[in-house]
Order: C-alpha cells, then sequence, then structure tokens
C-alpha cells in the first residue's frame, strides 16, 4: 500500500471514529465513493463495534423524538378540548 494511501485511511479513520462523521460526510470530504469509504473502514477491527453502537443512539434519539411528538400532540388535544369546555360554560 502506498504512502500517500496510508495517510488518506488514517484521515478516513480519524474522521469516522473520532470526529464521529458519516461515510456519506467523508466521501464528500475526501473525495471518494461512499462503497470505497465504507471498504476502508471495514477493514478496521473496531468498526463494526462503533456502527452498532451509532446504531444504537441513532434508535434512542428516534424513540425520543417520537415521545416528544405523542406528548406535544396530546398537550394539544388538551388545550383544545380546554378552550371548548370553555366557551361550553361562558
Amino acid at each position: 500500500m502506498k504512502k500517500m494511501d496510508l495517510a488518506r485511511n488514517e484521515l478516513i479513520y480519524n474522521l469516522y471514529f473520532k470526529d464521529k462523521l458519516t461515510i456519506s460526510e467523508i466521501s464528500k470530504k475526501v473525495h471518494l465513493s461512499i462503497s470505497q469509504i465504507s471498504r476502508i473502514l471495514s477493514k478496521s477491527t473496531l468498526y463494526q463495534q462503533e456502527k452498532a453502537n451509532r446504531k444504537e443512539e441513532n434508535h434512542k434519539k428516534h424513540n425520543e423524538q417520537a415521545k416528544e411528538i405523542m406528548r406535544k400532540k396530546r398537550n394539544k388535544k388538551r388545550m383544545e378540548e380546554k378552550a371548548i369546555m370553555d366557551k361550553l360554560h361562558r
């Protein structure tokens, strides 16, 4: 492997593991395809664990966002019902 390739791969590893960029973001920065970035990262023993960790974090974030949306909908419905009741009792 060329010295330039090693430096490029090290940059890719740093962007993914340290800077927490996505494969797509790295692809744009280093001007390689997503599949090339994925192939380079998959050679790292840490990649599968990091990928699983990110997936779990995204799943948790998605669930929290869904809960927040439901809370807002319930509150909106309560406010609308309260407004209707207030109008009826005037």
